[in-house]
């Protein structure tokens, strides 16, 4: 929730100092530059073919992945959040 207030007031204070078209294009400069650092990040690896695995196992699998848990927290945290300022979840 707190980026969110962050936004709101940079949104602002940008929109009275330079204008509607100069935010739009620091807003797009912030979005580009976070897309191409996530791009940068990524990197192909070669993986060899799974085995199957039943439905727990694979859950167990999941939640043993410490990414996924980091975006877990979050994600839900957020849905939280919204939720108790009466938004909506999705």
């Amino acid at each position: 929730m707190g980026q969110f207030v962050l936004g709101m007031v940079v949104g602002v204070l940008l929109f009275e100092w330079m204008g509607p078209v100069a935010m739009g294009a620091v807003v797009a400069m912030l979005g580009l530059a976070t897309i191409w650092l996530t791009l940068a990040g990524l990197r192909k690896t070669e993986r060899p073919p799974m085995a199957a695995m039943g439905v727990m196992e694979g859950m167990r699998a999941t939640f043993q992945n410490r990414q996924f848990r980091r975006l877990f927290v979050c994600v839900v945290d957020d849905g939280a959040d919204r939720a108790a300022a009466g938004g909506l979840l999705f």
